[in-house]
C-alpha cells in the first residue's frame, strides 16, 4: 500500500503543478483568486506539489519571483487583446486540486493506521473484527475505541480510533 501511496502522490503532485501552477505560482495571487483559491489553500498546495512543510513562507517565496499578467490584468484589457491572452478558467484546476490535496491526507491516514497495527503485531482482519463486535455489543451508537490500558495510566496518551455516526454530533465513550 505504502508503495502505490508514493506512486500515487507522485502522480497527483506532477497533476496540480502542470495544471494548476503551470510554473507561475505568482499568478495565484492575483487578487481574482482570493474566493476560489485563498492564501491558505495556495500555500497548502505549494506544499503538497512540492512535498514540503513551508507553510507562509511560501508567500515570501512567491513575492520574489517575477510578476506574471494574472486574470484581473487580463480582464481589464481591451475586448480585441483579450483573445490573444491565454483564458483565465482556473476553477477546474483548483477544484481537482483540492480533490488530490484531501485524498493524499485519507490515505496517509491509512498507510499511518496500518503502520500502528503493524507495529502491535495487529492485522487490520483482527482489529476490523474486534471494532464490529464493539460496534454489535453498543448498538448504532458512535464509539471511541482506546488501547486497552491506556486510560489507566496518567502519562500514557491513548491513539483514538472513532467512528462517528453523521445522525450524532457526539461521541460516546466506549472501552473494550
Amino acid at each position: 500500500m505504502k508503495r502505490h501511496y508514493e506512486d500515487w502522490q507522485t502522480h497527483a503532485r506532477r497533476h496540480c503543478d502542470k495544471h494548476l501552477l503551470r510554473g507561475t505560482p505568482q499568478r495565484l495571487m492575483d487578487e481574482s483568486m482570493i474566493v476560489d483559491l485563498p492564501a491558505r489553500e495556495l500555500v497548502d498546495t505549494l506544499d503538497f506539489v512540492n512535498g514540503t512543510r513551508k507553510g507562509i513562507d511560501w508567500i515570501d517565496e512567491i513575492r520574489r519571483l517575477p510578476t506574471s499578467l494574472g486574470p484581473a490584468f487580463q480582464k481589464s484589457l481591451p475586448e480585441a487583446f483579450q483573445r490573444f491572452v491565454a483564458p483565465a478558467s482556473e476553477k477546474p484546476a483548483i477544484e481537482f486540486s483540492k480533490r488530490l490535496r484531501a485524498r493524499s491526507n485519507v490515505l496517509s491516514a491509512n498507510i499511518a493506521h496500518f503502520d500502528f497495527l503493524a507495529d502491535k503485531k495487529i492485522s487490520a482482519n483482527y482489529f476490523a473484527a474486534q471494532v464490529a463486535q464493539v460496534m454489535l455489543s453498543k448498538g448504532d451508537a458512535p464509539a471511541c475505541i482506546f488501547r486497552q490500558g491506556a486510560l489507566k495510566s496518567k502519562c500514557n496518551t491513548a491513539l483514538v480510533y472513532w467512528r462517528v455516526c453523521a445522525e450524532s454530533s457526539s461521541l460516546a465513550s466506549q472501552a473494550p
